[in-house]
């Protein structure tokens, strides 16, 4: 569910092998478009995307083994009841997988201290309050209060390794980050890629990023 371009999407269909089916989900046209383009690369035969609301999902009850979401939840205005229709479209005992950050990239990172005030000295205003999972417990409250059973939640912190700055700026539009850049006027956009290349153009491009690892079941009654 909110496949993006495939990259949970095509590590499934590795784990299904050929007897299995991966079905993706974007509400995004140009997501679901470049999702497709690269199954159409790989060959991966049993593999398919469409247009679809997460909270919306237009398949029938007790269909899916595992409903995957990664990095998409956080975002979604109602994460509870789109829960309850990710419990609707598994099967009993059907398992779902998300992976939730909801910092940004940057924050408590001191190497990207700069960045705070480049955003604020353009004007850009982003939202640095307690989010609705900022701690692993609400998660699993959440998703215990939809009825999954075996609900566990890990904390895990990945290091951001860029080879140069333009693999960085190219990974800043491939994510949820592209909503403050989308903001951005033409001027602000060019004012904010010169001074990020001037502070990145010398230095290893490294950051980190934590994220919550949630696995559950469905009930089987």
């Amino acid at each position: 569910v909110a496949c993006g371009a495939g990259a949970v999407l095509l590590a499934a269909v590795e784990r299904v092998g050929p007897h299995g089916v991966v079905v993706g989900v974007d509400r995004a046209g140009a997501m679901v478009d470049r999702a497709r383009s690269e199954i159409t690369h790989r060959g991966a035969s049993n593999a398919f995307v469409t247009h679809m609301d997460a909270i919306a999902l237009a398949f029938p009850e007790n269909v899916f083994d595992t409903v995957f979401c990664g990095f998409a939840l956080n975002g979604l205005p109602t994460p509870d009841l789109t829960l309850r229709e990710f419990s609707r479209v598994l099967r009993a005992q059907g398992r779902v997988g998300l992976i939730v950050s909801e910092g940004w990239w940057w924050e408590g990172d001191d190497r990207w201290q700069w960045h705070s005030a480049l955003l604020k000295a353009l004007g850009i205003r982003v939202d640095l309050e307690p989010r609705r999972f900022a701690a692993p417990q609400n998660l699993l409250a959440m998703l215990t209060n939809q009825g999954f059973e075996r609900v566990s939640v890990a904390t895990e912190n990945y290091p951001l390794v860029f080879s140069d700055v333009d693999e960085w700026w190219n990974w800043a539009w491939s994510h949820g980050y592209r909503q403050i850049l989308e903001r951005m006027s033409s001027s602000q956009l060019e004012r904010y890629r010169a001074a990020c290349f001037g502070h990145l153009q010398d230095c290893p491009v490294q950051g980190r990023l934590q994220v919550f690892l949630a696995v559950g079941m469905k009930s089987s009654t």
